[in-house]
């Protein structure tokens, strides 16, 4: 799902491996880290925060049940643009599509559970 002000920006709306910076992001000095954790049913769930320079950022979450989902957002003209990406059955991982936060832009990743927030990154 995505937030309507999403898109608009070059690589919003492809996934990490279609940019051309696919295998090469990483994860940044985020102030106060680019990964967090949360216990939620019984799940001890990681977040993890990726930027490329040149891509943008995205947000994973690994050993999530489903009802859990990756956020990435960054403000926008408009509000917040926003994309997630649900666990689906059968695995315990999800990660977004790209979200543009180049040229001043700042993103950063959020854990959601159950519409719960449950752990996110500082602004990158």
């Amino acid at each position: 799902m995505e937030s309507v002000s999403y898109g608009n920006l070059p690589n919003e709306g492809l996934y990490p491996e279609q940019t051309s910076c696919s295998g090469s992001y990483y994860q940044p000095n985020v102030p106060g880290g680019a990964t967090k954790t949360a216990v939620y049913a019984g799940h001890t769930i990681t977040l993890r925060y990726f930027y490329h320079p040149s891509c943008g950022s995205f947000a994973r979450i690994e050993n999530a049940p489903e009802g859990c989902a990756a956020h990435s957002n960054r403000p926008s003209d408009t509000g917040t643009a926003w994309v997630l990406e649900t666990v689906d059955p059968g695995i315990n991982y999800a990660y977004t599509k790209v979200i543009n936060n180049l040229d001043g832009r700042l993103s950063k990743a959020v854990l959601f559970c159950d519409n719960q927030r449950l752990a996110e990154t500082a602004w990158y």
